[in-house]
């Protein structure tokens, strides 16, 4: 009869151990240091949407449209504060006409 009673005391103690160990370690709260990303790799961007226009005269859904500006470059860009700012233009005058 004492032999029957001590698997399930020893399941029971392995099964105590196992969950106070798991307890211990998530409630650790030391943190994690961030993933810094490695040099060169391959960058990979989800699209909703069909792509049949590369060309950024042709775009007519928004996934064409956020592949031609991963593509293409324009000659200004809107910063962060609104303001244009040259992006292949090294310069720009406006004229009165």
């Amino acid at each position: 009869m004492l032999k029957l009673i001590r698997w399930p005391v020893a399941i029971a103690l392995v099964g105590i151990i196992a969950l106070g160990l798991f307890l211990i370690r998530t409630l650790n709260n030391t943190p994690v240091p961030p993933a810094v990303p490695e040099y060169g790799g391959v960058y990979q961007e989800g699209l909703a949407g069909q792509v049949r226009y590369i060309n950024p005269l042709l775009w007519q859904n928004d996934a064409e449209q956020d592949l031609v500006s991963l593509v293409f470059s324009g000659l200004t860009q809107i910063d962060g504060q609104g303001t244009v700012q040259p992006n292949l233009a090294q310069s720009w005058t406006i004229s009165t006409d």
